[in-house]
């Protein structure tokens, strides 16, 4: 099987001889490219290449406090969901646990795109318990 392309340079040395497609969708957070490719068959029907792992969290399994709490996920992540669910609480999120990465108000929420991680920290900026939706894949 071809292997995938991991840079602008690489795309650019594939030839016609090459009986490959890649269609560029995204990078990773190391800077590589994530990429649909068909292999070098010729059959032209695309593999995805996605997580077959699923991680699911909510107020009820991972309360939170104003302290971050780890949720980790047992496997690099491809798309995250968080989903603020609390009507007065604003929920704060980490990927190191030290820095704030992002945050959202009541009723917003956040889809996170082609984001590998393992894990990412959560907290409530009042330090009450917030109603909230985490889904990983």
């Amino acid at each position: 099987m071809t292997t995938l392309p991991q840079t602008i340079s690489d795309l650019n040395d594939i030839t016609t001889s090459t009986k490959c497609v890649v269609v560029l969708y995204g990078r990773k957070s190391d800077g590589t490219l994530i990429a649909l490719n068909t292999g070098d068959t010729g059959d032209f029907g695309a593999k995805f290449i996605g997580s077959s792992n699923a991680y699911f969290s909510d107020q009820t399994i991972n309360a939170l406090t104003g302290v971050f709490v780890s949720q980790p996920f047992s496997f690099a992540s491809f798309n995250i969901s968080l989903i603020n669910d609390d009507g007065a609480e604003t929920i704060e999120y980490s990927f190191d646990g030290t820095n704030i990465h992002g945050r959202l108000t009541p009723s917003q929420y956040a889809y996170m795109p082609y984001r590998e991680q393992s894990g990412i920290y959560l907290r409530t900026v009042s330090g009450n318990p917030a109603n909230y939706r985490l889904t990983v894949y």
